[in-house]
């Protein structure tokens, strides 16, 4: 596996280093994926103000709840905030909007203290689906993780998918979270990120901050 753990002392440098990365991504175009939850806000807010080209790139969602697009809880609600008046091109996930797309050119998750990211929750309804399907996306019903409380239904990205993108950054900020990625990197079973970390023909860069 191929993975890189970049390091900052706070967190405002933490959100310019993930910045910068997925800025420099896609100087002509492309598709990037990107994560929802409020830790991200920082990032996209560097993210927006950059001279890109936004009116070729795709803003694709790594995994949204089942909720209307309007609804506070809404991935792309969220991604609408921070990008809408960019001109870059934000859809609802699905998988047709998944299969157009991609090849993205880089992407950003986070990572739940459970050691989840997307919407990949270890013994959720789906999660083999998720790991084993050749679709683009896949439907989720988290219903017994506490974390995914109260929306359990998720539409999420599969591993197939994720393969498809060379470059990911997992953004993180603590000690706890710090400790379930490293043990995930020594033992990719051991939590739902490591069928990310194992993954050798993709290059994963860790962004940890205290």
């Amino acid at each position: 596996m191929t993975v890189c753990w970049n390091i900052y002392e706070d967190q405002t440098k933490w959100a310019s280093g993930i910045a910068a990365c997925l800025v420099d991504a896609v100087p002509d175009g492309g598709t990037l994926i990107i994560t929802g939850g409020s830790s991200p806000a920082p990032i996209y807010q560097q993210m927006a103000e950059a001279a890109l080209p936004w009116g070729q790139i795709t803003l694709l969602l790594s995994d949204d709840r089942m909720v209307p697009a309007t609804h506070d809880q809404s991935n792309l609600r969220l991604a609408k905030s921070h990008f809408g008046t960019t001109g870059a091109t934000i859809p609802a996930l699905t998988e047709d909007a998944a299969r157009a797309a991609m090849p993205a050119k880089a992407g950003l998750l986070g990572m739940g203290p459970d050691g989840h990211i997307l919407s990949w929750f270890a013994g959720a309804d789906g999660y083999d689906t998720a790991l084993t399907t050749d679709r683009m996306v896949c439907t989720i019903d988290a219903k017994n993780s506490p974390i995914a409380q109260p929306i359990t239904d998720r539409i999420t990205l599969t591993h197939a998918t994720v393969a498809l993108c060379p470059q990911w950054h997992v953004a993180i900020k603590g000690d706890d979270k710090r400790a379930i990625a490293m043990a995930a990197q020594t033992d990719p079973d051991l939590y739902p990120v490591g069928a990310l970390l194992r993954m050798d023909a993709l290059t994963t860069t860790i962004h940890w901050c205290p």
